[in-house]
């Protein structure tokens, strides 16, 4: 049996609206643009590197899938890896502040500290609110992010949600996402890490982790632009799925001193249209064991990659060239890829593949140890899952 744990950080993140929500003690006055501006930076101790950006299938699951993780293969006992729904924190923690329980979401910004949680509980934030720095913004109970929201600081974790709206990393510092669910219409992208603002430099560096993007237009978005100052974004995807998406990842340089950096490692895409582009990048990315499966181009863009343990199936390798590697081709018996189980089936061609200390995470999409290793063979699986 696998074991995993599953460890959470705590910090806290702010919002312009909170909305279908019956608060009971709340009202529309506590969610003025004046009660939340920028002032969450501030009060979190010891907050750094904060600038001043432009921050301004499993249809109706929670963050992911329903039940705790099979680990694999659609069977086996789920009890040791994280539960894919994500639970609410204990409120015995007086670091943890609860919206709408205990709080509204102006005050929570207002008063949580450094190392502190805002836990979203059943409710929806709207646009314009940004995470104070080295706090965590928790959802649970089908918590909800619908408009666009970001991070006054350093430090931030976004984690818990369903996302039919938009994070965006645009300040100086590093951040975290995952454990979230990105669907929705939007023409936005679910994450959008990017220094493109002409008078402010940022140098932004995000990991994006165990997070599902399901039947939405655009994933993960990393793109610079201008010419003076700092503009820079350093971005690690990995262990995350990918389904009817049409354009998962874009990473795209502009500007003199644009920078970007960057490493897809053990995600699973299905459904796509260009999984990856890659434009005018002067950094090559690094792109390992990733699955692309019943898509139409895995790799687009006039910007060569470093690529090892890909597997394709069912679609073209694309127009970017492959500095390094060459994918294989053969099927990952995904269990049920239209509806959004990602798992890796019996006799999949994704099984034992990649060696310890290749750019493989320590655990998979289910927070579950890399590598298990089948037939007395310690080898890892291709992918965002690791079959039991």
């Amino acid at each position: 049996m696998r074991r995993c744990v599953w460890a959470l950080a705590f910090a806290a993140i702010g919002c312009e609206g909170l909305i279908g929500a019956d608060f009971g003690h709340g009202n529309a006055q506590d969610m003025t643009d004046a009660a939340f501006a920028d002032e969450a930076g501030a009060n979190a101790d010891g907050a750094a590197g904060a600038g001043n950006g432009d921050g301004g299938t499993s249809s109706g699951k929670d963050a992911g899938q329903t039940k705790k993780d099979s680990g694999g293969g659609g069977g086996g006992d789920s009890g040791a890896c994280r539960p894919l729904v994500v639970p609410c924190l204990d409120l015995s923690d007086p670091k943890i502040i609860e919206v709408p329980t205990n709080s509204t979401m102006a005050n929570a910004i207002a008063n949580v500290k450094a190392g502190g949680t805002i836990q979203i509980n059943g409710v929806s934030l709207g646009s314009g609110w940004k995470i104070p720095a080295f706090v965590t913004l928790h959802g649970c109970n089908g918590a909800k992010i619908v408009g666009t929201i970001s991070a006054a600081g350093s430090g931030a974790v976004f984690e818990g949600f369903d996302v039919p709206g938009s994070i965006v990393l645009n300040q100086t510092g590093f951040f975290t996402v995952r454990w979230n669910r990105f669907d929705g219409a939007t023409t936005d992208p679910g994450v959008s890490a990017r220094s493109i603002d002409a008078l402010v430099s940022a140098a932004v560096t995000a990991t994006i982790e165990q997070n599902e993007f399901a039947d939405r237009p655009a994933g993960i978005v990393a793109d610079t632009n201008y010419d003076t100052m700092t503009h820079s974004v350093d971005i690690t995807v990995q262990n995350n799925l990918f389904h009817g998406v049409a354009a998962p990842v874009l990473a795209t340089r502009g500007g003199l001193v644009g920078k970007i950096t960057s490493k897809f490692l053990h995600n699973t895409f299905t459904g796509f249209t260009t999984a990856m582009g890659f434009y005018s990048l002067m950094d090559t990315p690094t792109v390992a064991g990733n699955i692309f499966a019943n898509g139409t181009n895995a790799v687009n863009g006039d910007s060569p990659y470093n690529l090892s343990n890909g597997l394709l199936f069912t679609c073209g390798a694309g127009n970017a060239t492959a500095l390094s590697g060459t994918f294989a081709n053969g099927d990952p018996k995904l269990v049920d890829a239209v509806n959004g189980d990602l798992h890796l089936g019996a006799g999949s061609d994704a099984l034992d593949h990649v060696p310890s200390g290749s750019l493989m995470p320590s655990v998979d999409y289910a927070n579950c140890p890399r590598p298990v290793g089948h037939a007395g063979v310690v080898l890892g699986d291709i992918g965002a899952y690791e079959a039991p």
